[in-house]
């Protein structure tokens, strides 16, 4: 099954009120790529991941460095996984889950309705939104520049825009 088809079947999914990966809970593993913003395919997986979330996260081009290492989705959530540089002097996690674990951090401006930025330190955010939360973590020798990277690569799309998107290019004759 191609990208596009499987894409459009997994939005179906979400539509249907199935839950998080269908009925048969599989997931995914290092084999889905990084949710592009430029690419829906593997945004609307990650949708599925966290279904009642009015947000979800893709990643723009990182750029000083980062590298996506790892995906896995299911049920629980998404985790993506980058490292810094060839000798990996420092890993990023971007995390897409129902609620934040660790919620605490100093508030600060979203710009965007609907969304909470916590700062945590010492190098992330967490961004809370009605059903769900995407918590970015940078641990180890990131240069403050590098960190801003990670940091601004994860942009929030809205789950009712992901939707009206797919409804507008769907053709049942794709399945």
């Amino acid at each position: 099954m191609n990208a596009r088809r499987l894409a459009h079947l997994s939005l179906l999914v979400i539509w249907s009120g199935l839950g998080p990966l269908g009925a048969t809970g599989c997931s995914l593993d290092e084999t889905t790529p990084v949710p592009s913003c430029g690419d829906r395919g593997s945004v609307l997986i990650v949708a599925q991941s966290v279904p009642g979330a009015a947000f979800v996260p893709c990643i723009e081009d990182p750029g000083s460095g980062w590298e996506a290492t790892r995906v896995h989705v299911d049920e629980d959530g998404t985790l993506m996984h980058f490292d810094l540089g060839l000798d990996e002097k420092a890993a990023g996690e971007v995390q897409f889950t129902p609620v934040c674990e660790e919620a605490g951090g100093t508030s600060i401006e979203s710009g965007i309705d609907g969304v909470q930025v916590r700062l945590i330190v010492p190098a992330g955010r967490h961004y809370l939104f009605d059903g769900g939360c995407v918590g970015v973590r940078i641990d180890g020798d990131a240069g403050d520049a590098a960190v801003d990277a990670l940091i601004e690569s994860v942009v929030l799309v809205e789950r009712t825009r992901l939707v009206a998107d797919v409804r507008r290019t769907f053709v049942d004759a794709e399945l």
